[in-house]
């Protein structure tokens, strides 16, 4: 991957080597847990949008999950996501049991910047399946029609976050 250099040293001069990865997001997208106050829609491969339908029934919770294509072994892990659009900060990109991948912080309420990528570490025990979709933070109000759309979810069995890849990445050579 290569970089363009913020100032003062203007141009590109810095490059990136990603190391080999696996994507245990299944694709196509599916998700689960939907309830009656939620839609979703998957606007192209690799997006989801999620609209709020009958803001008066909403509750907190972990909703429209992407989960791991196989149960994990007790190393790290990594979730990310794109925050591509949203009109309510009380939809956050979550982690099933584990909060907002945007702020580790739940009582922060400056939360995620959008077109920007988030990730989360999380190590968990055996058996476990990850899952990365909404969060409902009621700390903010609701009315129907607020929505997000998450873009390119990504579970890495690493302990820092790499480049969004469908499947797998080979190991790279320089």
């Amino acid at each position: 991957t290569i970089r363009k250099d913020v100032a003062p040293f203007d141009g590109v001069k810095s490059f990136a080597v990603e190391e080999a990865t696996e994507n245990y997001v299944n694709y196509p997208l599916s998700v689960y847990n939907v309830p009656d106050w939620l839609s979703y829609e998957f606007l192209d491969e690799y997006t989801m949008k999620v609209t709020v339908t009958d803001a008066t029934q909403i509750s907190s919770g972990y909703y429209c999950l992407f989960n791991s294509s196989n149960s994990v072994s007790a190393l790290p892990y990594t979730m990310s996501a794109e925050l591509a659009e949203r009109t309510t900060p009380g939809l956050e990109i979550g982690i099933g049991g584990f909060g907002s991948i945007e702020t580790t912080n739940p009582s922060n309420l400056n939360l995620g910047k959008i077109g920007d990528r988030y990730f989360r570490t999380i190590q968990y025990k055996s058996g476990w399946k990850y899952e990365i979709g909404v969060r409902i933070n009621l700390d903010f109000s609701f009315k129907n029609g607020d929505y997000i759309i998450i873009r390119k979810p990504q579970i890495e069995e690493k302990p820092f976050a790499s480049s969004f890849v469908v499947g797998s990445r080979p190991k790279g050579r320089l």
